[in-house]
C-alpha cells in the first residue's frame, strides 16, 4: 500500500521511551474525494499526538480507544498510541500542504519489514500527481 496515496502513521519513541509522538499523514483526495482536494488545493493534512508511555499502559482514558479498535491488553505502546490517535485521544491539527510540507526529512515506518528510512522526496511523486489533475481540471 502506497502511504503517499493512502496516509500513514509515522511514529517515534522520545526521552528514552518515555513519550511516542505521532504523526497522521492525511491525503486529502482519500478523504473527500478527487474534485473536492483540488479545491482545496494541496494533497495532504496531518494531525499529531503525543503520549506519556506510562499514560498509555495505565490511564482509564484511553480504553475506551483501545477497545474501539481491540487492542490486546499485551500490545506495545505504539499500537496502543496508534488507537489513541485514531479514536482521537488528545490528538491536534498539524501540517498541510504539499509533501516537502508534511513528510519530516526521513522517517522509519513502523512494522515495515526492512525498517529502510524513507525521505519526504519519496512522497514527491505524489505531488507532481496532484498537480497534473489540478491542470487538467483547470481546463
Amino acid at each position: 500500500m502506497d502511504p503517499g496515496r493512502y496516509g500513514c502513521v509515522l511514529a517515534r519513541t522520545v526521552d528514552n521511551g518515555l513519550t511516542v509522538d505521532l504523526l497522521e499523514v492525511q491525503p486529502v483526495q482519500d478523504y473527500v474525494g478527487l474534485r473536492e482536494a483540488l479545491e482545496v488545493g494541496f494533497p495532504f493534512w496531518s494531525r499529531e499526538a503525543t503520549y506519556w508511555t506510562s499514560d498509555l499502559m495505565t490511564d482509564p482514558r484511553f480504553e475506551s480507544a483501545y477497545k474501539s479498535s481491540e487492542v490486546r491488553p499485551e500490545s506495545c505502546v505504539v499500537e496502543r498510541a496508534c488507537a489513541a490517535l485514531s479514536y482521537g485521544v488528545d490528538v491536534e491539527e498539524s501540517t498541510f500542504g504539499w509533501a516537502r510540507d508534511v513528510f519530516p526529512a526521513k522517517a522509519y515506518y513502523w512494522c515495515r519489514p526492512n525498517k529502510r528510512p524513507v525521505s519526504g522526496a519519496y512522497f514527491a511523486g505524489e505531488d507532481a500527481e496532484f498537480r497534473r489533475e489540478q491542470k487538467a481540471s483547470q481546463r
